[in-house]
């Protein structure tokens, strides 16, 4: 998973990462400056396509 996450974006990869490390969708909005909202549907993107590349490679 760590491989799939490294091949991210920068900002794709800080918002998983924090997630990851259990911070909150404001928590997150706040360090990005990125609204809660955009924050989530970024999340659910980056969620999905690291399923999607996991599933290529098996």
């Amino acid at each position: 998973m760590y491989r799939l996450i490294s091949q991210l974006s920068k900002i794709d990869k800080a918002i998983i990462l924090m997630w990851l490390d259990e911070r909150s969708y404001d928590e997150i909005a706040e360090v990005t400056g990125f609204s809660r909202n955009n924050v989530a549907t970024r999340l659910r993107r980056i969620k999905q396509r690291l399923v999607e590349e996991g599933k290529r490679e098996d």
